[in-house]
């Protein structure tokens, strides 16, 4: 069984397998960590199996995906994955065409897809996360690796994975646009 492949809004790739039962409303989407390799075929297809749909995205300017990483927030990314499923998408493979209207969305992630994770419960469509190890505060720079060392591992050690620039990797560390610190009081632990 291989992974179905389509692009939403002309910019997220993601891989992703429907459920047994196509009838199925119950949606999982996997957020990868950073940097990281995007590989979870074997996490797809077992969850898949428990009657999900199951969407492996790549953020946008990440990997096969177009657009500047972190020009929106991966947050953003999610929910325009969500807000394109009812619509219909297509695998680019095989031209077969796929609708789902979710009753339930889940978001899973470790690290830097925990946080996607973390943030996207903000958003009344998701109903429950996964957050594995997620950066809560990027401003925060006492563990160890800095944010700085971090932007050096991505560009040396994953050249042409991730594309961002300067102003949108600084986003990270002055801004409130993906911090999970800065909403605290609006999570629910529920």
């Amino acid at each position: 069984m291989y992974l179905y492949h389509t692009i939403f809004k002309n910019e997220i790739v993601a891989e992703f397998l429907p459920p047994k039962n196509l009838t199925s409303k119950q949606v999982i989407i996997l957020c990868d960590g950073l940097p990281s390799l995007p590989d979870k075929n074997k996490l797809v297809k077992f969850l898949a199996k428990k009657n999900y749909w199951v969407f492996h995205m790549r953020y946008r300017g990440t990997w096969e995906s177009v657009g500047e990483f972190l020009d929106k927030s991966p947050v953003q990314d999610v929910l325009d994955l969500v807000d394109a499923l009812p619509k219909g998408f297509i695998d680019i493979w095989d031209k077969q065409e796929f609708k789902v209207s979710p009753e339930s969305v889940f978001v899973i992630g470790a690290s830097f897809g925990g946080t996607t994770a973390l943030m996207s419960s903000l958003d009344s469509r998701i109903k429950k996360v996964v957050a594995i190890c997620p950066v809560v505060d990027w401003k925060d720079e006492s563990g160890e690796e800095s944010n700085e060392d971090l932007k050096e591992q991505i560009q040396v050690g994953y050249p042409g994975a991730y594309h961002f620039s300067e102003e949108n990797w600084n986003k990270l560390i002055n801004t409130s646009f993906f911090n999970p610190i800065d909403y605290v009081e609006h999570f629910d632990s529920a």
